[in-house]
């Protein structure tokens, strides 16, 4: 089961383009242990078929990063979202 999310978070990692090492959310460090996967996701094409409906509310594309992470004794699942160079925990799963 997962739950969706678009709650704005800090994200650390060893480089500018490098896999993300930790995220705070809710007041709460996550370290991150593993990267379970990486991939690019765009706006459905039938968004620019309408140019006057979008905004900076409709990006055009967004990296999102699963990874597994843990907090204190809670390990979990997670996906953020990378917008812009903004960070969003976009889900995360039980």
């Amino acid at each position: 089961m997962s739950r969706r999310y678009a709650d704005a978070i800090t994200v650390r990692s060893a480089s500018e383009r490098g896999p993300p090492t930790e995220f705070f959310w809710s007041r709460r460090r996550y370290r991150i242990q593993l990267v379970l996967a990486r991939w690019v996701e765009r706006d459905s094409w039938w968004l620019s078929l309408a140019p006057a409906q979008q905004s900076a509310e409709l990006p055009g594309e967004r990296t999102v990063w699963r990874v597994e992470a843990a907090s204190g004794p809670w390990v979990g699942v997670y996906d953020l979202c990378q917008i812009s160079g903004e960070w969003f925990l976009a889900r995360s799963f039980d």
